[in-house]
């Protein structure tokens, strides 16, 4: 390379080969300034030759230096940069609520609050709310079906001052429509329960409550409660052969969200007709320990001898009928076949009984008339 000097020679090499190695120097730079050198010794001075070199070093250890500061600067940043450690929904999830809240969790708070947007922007978005290192968003109105795109951008600052910017997206698919696979009553139902339930099963959860009323509006409703899929209520004051229009609505908050269905149903006939021979049965068993609110009432249903429902009737007590099914037996008294009280209650542990003529009482007392006292067997006379 430069025989005036084999030793300064063999120095150059030496400090060249470091500073491409320790200041990450590229190997063509490299072989390019040595290159460099070699074809011009045999022209050059000593002196020039040696402030070549220099120069060469200097330019050298500037670069490696500036690589160095700017590699520093470039981890310092990454550091800095929030890292997100999960989202939700993720990434691909389909059937999101159109009703619901975004969570974003990170490995640390941030310093400078991130945000966050819906892409196609139909949704409405609340202020972000924070959680120890988890922000959430609530939101309304999605569209049913709709593919939507969430982006959250952050700019962040090293502790060297340099400047960044963080933005991550991933991709969801709203649920579709509301779906309802049942319904009690159901739809074209005749015979229907004047004091019953309302349920309306859905093949998933909405994340709303449904708003429903009658039309005519002439009964009462309670106030609903879920089981799992199924939203459910119990109502009153129904009208006997009514035909009613259940309104169903789910209000996401979204015009273009929102759930309407409605269906009819036909009331059973009240009091049955007077003097006819009638067959009274429960809903539910005498021995099922009854109605677990005291104000409830059982639900009785008379059919006449041909098997034809004719008539219900509503008490607070299981009732027992006479032989033709003309008279009641019922909590406050002996009733007829509307359910209106004809005689007072009896109380006697032999009874009463309705007699086979369906109209007289019989009922077991005490010799004396009166009820069963003292221990038993005792003396025991049947009266009507």
């Amino acid at each position: 390379m430069i025989t005036e000097d084999p030793q300064l020679e063999t120095r150059l090499r030496h400090y060249g080969s470091i500073l491409r190695d320790d200041l990450r120097v590229t190997p063509a730079l490299h072989a390019r300034i040595i290159g460099q050198v070699d074809r011009r010794a045999p022209v050059l001075s000593h002196r020039f030759t040696v402030q070549l070199a220099a120069a060469a070093a200097i330019v050298l250890v500037a670069l490696g230096a500036t690589a160095v500061v700017l590699r520093l600067r470039a981890n310092e940043l990454a550091k800095s940069a929030p890292h997100v450690t999960s989202v939700f929904p993720a990434d691909g999830a389909r059937d999101v609520p159109l009703k619901g809240e975004f969570r974003v969790a990170f490995a640390s708070r941030p310093t400078n609050l991130p945000t966050l947007r819906a892409e196609p922007a139909d949704a409405t978005l609340q202020p972000v709310e924070w959680s120890g290192t988890t922000m959430t968003v609530q939101y309304t109105g999605l569209h049913p079906s709709a593919h939507y795109e969430l982006v959250l951008s952050a700019d962040y600052r090293s502790r060297l001052g340099d400047k960044g910017h963080l933005e991550e997206r991933w991709k969801f698919t709203a649920e579709g429509p509301a779906q309802i696979t049942a319904t009690t009553p159901a739809a074209g139902e005749t015979g229907a329960a004047r004091n019953g339930q309302l349920s309306v099963q859905f093949a998933h959860r909405p994340v709303v409550d449904p708003m429903i009323h009658f039309e005519p509006a002439d009964g009462t409703l309670q106030a609903g409660k879920w089981t799992d899929n199924t939203w459910a209520f119990t109502y009153s004051g129904l009208q006997p052969l009514r035909s009613y229009r259940v309104l169903l609505d789910l209000d996401f908050g979204n015009p273009a969200a929102s759930f309407h269905h409605e269906w009819s149903f036909t009331t059973e006939p009240g009091a049955p007709p007077k003097n006819i021979p009638l067959i009274w049965y429960a809903t539910s068993s005498p021995n099922s320990g009854g109605p677990s609110d005291p104000n409830a009432q059982y639900r009785m249903l008379a059919l006449d001898w041909n098997g034809a429902l004719v008539g219900s009737l509503y008490s607070t007590s299981h009732a027992y009928q006479a032989p033709d099914g003309t008279r009641l037996d019922v909590a406050g008294g002996f009733a007829d076949q509307a359910g209106t009280i004809i005689g007072p209650a009896l109380s006697s542990k032999g009874g009463p009984g309705f007699a086979d003529d369906s109209r007289h009482v019989c009922t077991m007392r005490g010799a004396s008339g009166g009820d069963f006292t003292g221990p038993e067997p005792v003396p025991s006379w049947l009266f009507s």
